[in-house]
């Protein structure tokens, strides 16, 4: 399964003006020049690193990044595993953060959405429900020749899957 990151609510966060993950951000408009941003990374606080990094695996394509791909120390108080489609940091990332004593609230991650683009949404949504996850949207009729679902992650952020036409967003 082929996903790719798009982080829409953490572009902004970031401000990073009209810019998704990956794409670069329109020139700025206060005179600075017209350099190009690029979204490179948005980090999110999750409560269980094996859960959630099993969760963006199995079920959204993405694989462990960077140095040690997935290997790390679980007694650590802080861990960081960078995912992405690829498994290669000069691509996009999004990073699940496990830091002991934080955990994300439902307030936070009821703010937060991320964007998965898969292949075949259907089978992506056949396997989540599966597995006992509960869809907030089912893939309804094409809008504009794109579908979507939303559903939760573990930790409660939104995870909207999206399908597309080919090199479309």
């Amino acid at each position: 399964m082929r996903a790719e990151i798009r982080i829409m609510a953490l572009a902004a966060a970031l401000a990073l003006p009209g810019a998704a993950l990956g794409q670069a951000a329109a020139p700025s408009p206060s005179g600075l020049g017209s350099h190009a941003a690029q979204v490179l990374f948005a980090k999110i606080v999750v409560s269980d690193i094996d859960r959630s990094v099993a969760f963006y695996s199995r079920f959204l394509g993405l694989q462990p990044a960077g140095p040690g791909k997935g290997r790390f120390d679980r007694a650590a108080a802080h861990i960081e595993a960078p995912m992405n489609v690829s498994g290669n940091l000069a691509e996009p990332f999004v990073v699940l953060v496990r830091q002991a004593g934080v955990s994300p609230t439902k307030e936070t991650a009821k703010l937060t959405t991320i964007g998965i683009k898969v292949a075949d949404i259907h089978a992506t949504v056949q396997s989540l429900k599966q597995a006992g996850y509960a869809l907030d949207m089912e893939p309804g009729a094409p809008r504009e020749g794109r579908l979507f679902a939303v559903v939760h992650d573990p930790d409660g952020y939104v995870v909207e899957i999206a399908q597309t036409p080919s090199g479309a967003y």
